[in-house]
């Protein structure tokens, strides 16, 4: 091996472990954006739950509502009919 193939391999070796540093490096910057990514979707993951929970105790809230309102009316017109009676 001569003088310039002996430089051009060591040079690829070296050029080779910075390669190899560059590509741990660039994997643990993934490594920490995936779990980011993974922390904020659990947090909206969170709130969607919240608030499908609240829609949920909501509606049947206004379902409870709404019968007491139909069974107001109903005693409403009953007694309307017993004072138009007297």
């Amino acid at each position: 091996m001569d003088e310039q193939q002996m430089i051009q391999y060591f040079a690829s070796k070296q050029d080779l472990r910075e390669f190899k540093q560059e590509m741990s490096e660039f994997k643990d910057e993934m490594h920490e954006f995936k779990n980011e990514v993974l922390t904020v979707l659990d947090q909206q993951t969170v709130i969607l739950r919240r608030l499908d929970e609240e829609r949920v105790f909501g509606s049947e809230r206004v379902n409870k509502l709404e019968k007491r309102v139909d069974n107001n009316e109903q005693d409403i017109t009953e007694l309307k009919i017993k004072v138009a009676s007297i």
